[in-house]
């Protein structure tokens, strides 16, 4: 089920997809070297997916180590 429908992100696509409309993306979009992402990944990546889904990848690792989600890295 989507987190559009029930309000939750509960997969790396979900969150990819809500991250998009975060104020954080347009900053990273509008700078990505201050946000450490190198001009050669910006122009292997231009759309900044794969760092965004290390990102999204690593806050649900954090979050399901402090047992606030359940998240299965599979």
């Amino acid at each position: 089920m989507s987190f559009w429908i029930i309000g939750t992100v509960n997969s790396i696509p979900s969150a990819l997809m809500w991250l998009d409309y975060t104020y954080f993306y347009v900053r990273v979009k509008m700078n990505p070297v201050a946000y450490g992402i190198s001009r050669e990944q910006l122009e292997e990546d231009p759309n900044l997916v794969e760092y965004r889904t290390r990102l999204c990848i690593s806050a649900a690792s954090e979050l399901g180590s402090a047992q606030m989600v359940y998240f299965d890295a599979v």
